[in-house]
């Protein structure tokens, strides 16, 4: 496991949510108001590549998306709440190219979206 993260239940989400990656590309939504195992998995999320960073994007009262930065800087975001989206055709963009930068540090959602913290090597 590369990435843990918790989310009480809050004006985001109804219910707790525990979320997990690792550099198998996976990243795993679980309920943790469901007491079998089995049944607390909301979704498994097909990245393709090693996960370096995610973040849960809650709507009203439902996740309804991940957005998820890769160890090589690529960020996609895939759809939870539309299962006719396939992470398949997630298309993910380079952040190096995008933002002018060599390496992403962190992903963190605030009340405005998610704030992505980049850095460089080279001014």
């Amino acid at each position: 496991m590369t990435r843990l993260s918790f989310q009480l239940p809050s004006t985001t989400t109804a219910f707790p949510l525990l979320l997990c990656s690792s550099t198998d590309g996976l990243v795993n939504v679980f309920d943790l108001a469901i007491a079998d195992e089995d049944d607390a998995v909301i979704s498994v999320v097909n990245n393709k590549s090693a996960v370096q960073h995610f973040c849960p994007m809650p709507d009203s009262l439902a996740l309804n998306s991940v957005c998820v930065v890769s160890a090589d800087e690529q960020l996609a975001v895939y759809s939870l709440a539309d299962e006719s989206i396939s992470d398949a055709d997630v298309k993910p963009w380079d952040l190096r190219e995008k933002l002018k930068c060599d390496y992403a540090i962190s992903l963190s959602l605030r009340d405005a979206g998610v704030i992505i913290a980049v850095g460089a090597n080279k001014a």
